[in-house]
């Protein structure tokens, strides 16, 4: 009897292991937000009244300032005032905040890989002190699959223990090889979301880089891909810098990015009435026409890179936002797309060959300022008055009332919810 009794036990004791197991197993990557009903309290004031032009999209109900009309990527787009995306404490409006990093390019678009190289980049501790920052975000009722934001070096670390939501529910954090993060989440109705990330200032030296043979040989074949149809004129361009350069890694870096600034303006109506031909190279084009924006910026400093070996590769988020009171609120017309290149003494660092419009309302000078010039975590002055030049357009546009987007051509909403952008398309992987 009482042998019956054990066995009967050590079988109910064995079925609800087993049990415990498979559920473990099933929602191992499921994190579920605190059970209790705690609410949370804002740490900043919303600007409504004092700033009255901003647009917060998560007001129920929003206000409707929604047009539609041809953009300036030549196919029908939907143009709204700027939409707040993320509010950060402690105000710093100069800091980049990165989303998604990208590695392929092709036919005239960014793709990610998502293959991890980590093994063999250098492992440098920052001598820079950390700053502590908190993140919010507001959503609405619905299914999301948001990129993550945090700031854009290296070192910077998304403190995913401190993920919080409210009011409490199931939600998903995936990493991907790049160590950005991503959330996927069916939210209820007027959701919080708050975490926080340490930021470490850059501290890197061009002059310092070091040489291009310290690279490890998985590096440069992944990071230094180019399309077999790369235009021969680029390669060209490539060739004649590394050797003005003397095959100098720091020389050819700044060369190249002083090219790039010299060869392009920034000018949201870059394709404004024209239309760029089926079959021709994209960026080809917007280098024999002169201007173009961040995101053209961005890839002919990279591709040129890699025209000539050096590891490189692109990164999206925010550059900057507007200051109110003690935090920073980021919106659409931040959005930005910057670079990333390898050195053999420091690994990936950011470097923004993007330079600020000229023109009527601009400052009259060009800065010259040093490709390393974001060492401060710094958004340069001239880019930071054309993003806050494009906001305060855009904020007041109000949609241009059924007209059609004005100028259209960056980044239009939240980046993470449009996987094209720009005409220089990303998606999640290579085609």
């Amino acid at each position: 009897m009482i042998l019956t009794m054990k066995n009967k036990f050590l079988g109910f004791l064995k079925k609800f292991l087993i049990f415990i197991f498979v559920v473990s197993f099933c929602f191992q990557n499921i994190t579920f937000a605190e059970t209790s009903t705690e609410k949370i309290k804002l740490p900043f004031d919303l600007p409504y009244e004092e700033i009255e032009n901003y647009y917060y999209p998560y007001l129920i109900p929003p206000p409707k300032f929604i047009s539609t009309g041809p953009g300036g990527l030549g196919r029908k787009n939907t143009f709204s005032p700027p939409k707040l995306v993320f509010v950060v404490t402690p105000s710093q409006p100069n800091i980049y905040w990165k989303e998604r990093t990208y590695d392929f390019y092709d036919q005239g678009g960014w793709f990610a890989q998502n293959i991890d190289t980590s093994l063999y980049e250098i492992k440098r501790k920052p001598k820079t002190s950390p700053i502590e920052f908190t993140v919010y975000k507001f959503l609405k009722k619905g299914q999301y699959n948001i990129d993550l934001i945090k700031p854009f070096t290296l070192n910077s670390i998304f403190q995913k223990e401190t993920f919080k939501v409210f009011p409490s529910q199931e939600y998903e954090i995936s990493e991907n090889a790049y160590q950005d993060y991503s959330l996927k989440i069916n939210s209820q109705k007027d959701t919080i979301l708050k975490y926080k990330v340490i930021y470490f200032p850059p501290d890197f030296d061009i002059k310092k880089a070091g040489n291009l043979n310290e690279i490890p040989k998985e590096i440069t074949e992944i990071y230094t891909q180019l399309p077999d149809d790369f235009p021969q004129k680029f390669k060209d361009i490539a060739q004649k810098i590394k050797k003005e350069a003397k095959n100098e890694l720091s020389q050819q870096i700044l060369l190249t990015y002083k090219f790039v600034q010299k060869s392009l303006n920034y000018d949201l109506k870059w394709k404004e009435g024209k239309e760029i031909p089926k079959d021709y190279d994209i960026l080809l084009w917007v280098y024999e026409h002169k201007k173009g924006i961040c995101i053209h910026f961005a890839t002919l400093f990279i591709t040129l890179l890699r025209a000539q070996g050096i590891p490189a590769r692109l990164a999206v988020g925010f550059a900057g936002g507007k200051v109110h009171k003690n935090s920073t609120f980021i919106y659409s017309s931040y959005a930005h797309a910057w670079a990333e290149v390898y050195l053999p003494n420091f690994g990936w660092v950011p470097i923004d060959p993007t330079k600020g419009a000229q023109g009527e309302n601009f400052p009259p000078k060009v800065f010259d300022f040093p490709p390393e010039w974001a060492n401060g975590g710094n958004v340069r002055p001239d880019l930071k008055f054309t993003l806050d030049d494009k906001f305060k357009k855009e904020s007041k546009n109000k949609g241009n009332k059924g007209k059609g987007g004005k100028g259209g051509g960056d980044f239009q909403g939240d980046i993470s919810q449009l996987p094209n952008f720009c005409l220089l398309y990303t998606s999640p992987s290579p085609r």
